[in-house]
């Protein structure tokens, strides 16, 4: 299993450094912090949750991944509340 561990090693460790990439690109500014990996915001009167190191946000009951491309959308087109 020598090969095995040292490839699911190297795989954890290259997703908890994009995980931390992703938590420091974040701008929690207009957005309410619910812990440091859980955020939201009200759009158009709808509560938007968004989990930045995993780049996956719930909308309507959904889970939307990836977040960055929906919530860019999102916010162009819907007043922010």
């Amino acid at each position: 299993m020598g090969d095995m561990k040292e490839y699911f090693d190297d795989m954890n460790y290259h997703k908890k450094q994009l995980a931390a990439k992703r938590l420091d690109e974040f701008d929690p500014t207009d957005w309410t912090s619910h812990t440091s990996y859980h955020y939201s915001r009200q759009i158009d009167g709808t509560r938007l949750d968004y989990y930045p190191t995993t780049n996956t946000c719930l909308w309507k009951g959904k889970t939307i991944k990836p977040a960055k491309p929906f919530i860019q959308k999102l916010l162009e087109n819907h007043p922010t509340t």
